[in-house]
């Protein structure tokens, strides 16, 4: 019967301590920056087919964005990098080239792209 308390009561501990030290339950979750890293780890593999799934279905190019939409898009953007975030926006650096990611929720806690803005181009890349 100790035996018993003692495990509940550790339960219970556990859980106090993961509420509020801020503990995701949702294992589920994407943050801005995960998906912003997936993407880039997709797109420097050049697995364009990949990186719809990265991308909200809100953006009005969503349908359109497959694998050769994003080859031509991104061909001369190799090597990209994780750069700096701002709230749900994210810098990303090419070679030559710089871009701005923007994500919303798709879900509770799941973050995904649903436009990006090449540097010096008033016309976002996708959107």
């Amino acid at each position: 019967m100790k035996k018993t308390r003692y495990i509940a009561g550790a339960v219970i501990i556990l859980a106090l301590v993961c509420v509020l030290g801020g503990c995701n339950m949702n294992s589920d979750s994407v943050s801005v920056e995960e998906r912003v890293k997936m993407f880039i780890s997709d797109a420097n593999a050049k697995s364009y087919s990949s990186l719809k799934a990265h991308t909200h279905p809100d953006a009005a190019q969503y349908n359109q964005a497959n694998s050769s939409f994003w080859e031509t898009r991104l061909e001369t953007a190799l090597n990209l990098s994780y750069g700096s975030r701002s709230g749900d926006t994210v810098l990303v650096n090419g070679n030559s080239t710089s871009f701005t990611f923007y994500l919303k929720e798709d879900d509770p806690d799941v973050y995904k792209i649903y436009k990006i803005v090449q540097s010096g181009n008033a016309t976002p890349i996708f959107q």
